[in-house]
């Protein structure tokens, strides 16, 4: 079989495409599927924590939004009341938990995050 398939790319001749069926007699319009998604990123904070994540001394803001995980860093340089964002991490499903823990024997430091999902899966992030 794959053999066919190689033949007729090699061809010199255009392969034809297969042609639609015809369309029903009482309907004469075609029907297009539509396909839609947002352009903006998600807004409303489903979990938050604080934690030492990037840094063993620092203090990090992790923020949950739908399937995105947003991390702030506070520092003592920052002026304005905003917090800027330091990680933009997108997550394939819907974060339903977020746990910060300390593993033991950990020589860095820093928290570890264990992700769940809507559907069970999960992860850590450290």
């Amino acid at each position: 079989k794959n053999h066919s398939i190689l033949q007729k790319q090699q061809d010199s001749r255009p392969m034809e495409l297969d042609k639609p069926p015809p369309a029903a007699a009482s309907n004469t319009s075609r029907e297009f599927g539509h396909y839609v998604v947002t352009s903006h990123k998600p807004g409303s904070t489903l979990v938050s924590c604080k934690c030492s994540f990037t840094a063993s001394d620092a203090i990090d803001l992790i923020v949950v939004k739908s399937n995105r995980i947003e991390v702030r860093t506070l520092s003592s340089t920052t002026e304005s009341s905003l917090l800027p964002l330091t990680v933009d991490v997108p997550i394939r499903g819907r974060i339903t938990s977020l746990i910060p823990f300390n593993p033991p024997n950990n020589s860095t430091r820093t928290s570890h995050l264990f992700v769940l999902t809507s559907t069970c899966h999960y992860t850590v992030l450290s």
